[in-house]
């Protein structure tokens, strides 16, 4: 009926596309690591993660203090990616970093999308994860090994997205 309605039904549709395409990624994650790749990976899904979605995401944020609706939007779906993302620090961090930790990947993850629906920038999907992975990898064990296994976890999530998520986009 207006405008308003139009991006909260966009932001509902994008929100259904992320959380299907996390419950996806998620049947195919077999350690931790792999887990909150799946979580990451998810956020930049190219069904999602577009510039027409970014661009009606941004403007979507214009209408959250003006519209009771999409504040509730907003505010349940970022609950829930910060929870995912809880959930799949746990094995990593203590209960209060992993909550840190968790809000501060969720604020990246928001200026990426930010910056691309403004059209700051044209940061694609490869380029987005690995801004998360300078992050995410600040926070939790750098050995040798660690580092192999989120590597890895990453190139499986990755390409089960491709996989999996690729005919959806």
């Amino acid at each position: 009926k207006d405008k308003s309605a139009l991006l909260e039904a966009v932001l509902r549709r994008s929100d259904s596309l992320l959380r299907e395409a996390a419950i996806e990624l998620y049947r195919y994650s077999e350690t931790p690591q792999e887990r909150l790749w799946a979580t990451i990976v998810a956020n930049f899904s190219e069904s999602i993660f577009n510039d027409r979605v970014s661009q009606a995401w941004v403007s979507l944020l214009s209408e959250v203090p003006h519209n009771q609706a999409c504040r509730r939007l907003r505010f349940v779906t970022n609950a829930r990616v910060e929870s995912n993302f809880r959930y799949a620090l746990k094995p990593f961090l203590d209960r209060e970093n992993a909550r840190q930790v968790a809000r501060t990947i969720t604020m990246l993850i928001d200026g990426i999308w930010m910056r691309r629906g403004s059209m700051i920038d044209d940061t694609g999907t490869k380029e987005a994860l690995s801004e998360i992975e300078r992050v995410v990898l600040k926070f939790l064990p750098t050995d040798a090994d660690h580092l192999a296994d989120h590597r890895a976890a990453r190139e499986k999530m990755e390409l089960v997205a491709r996989i999996a998520l690729g005919s959806r986009a």
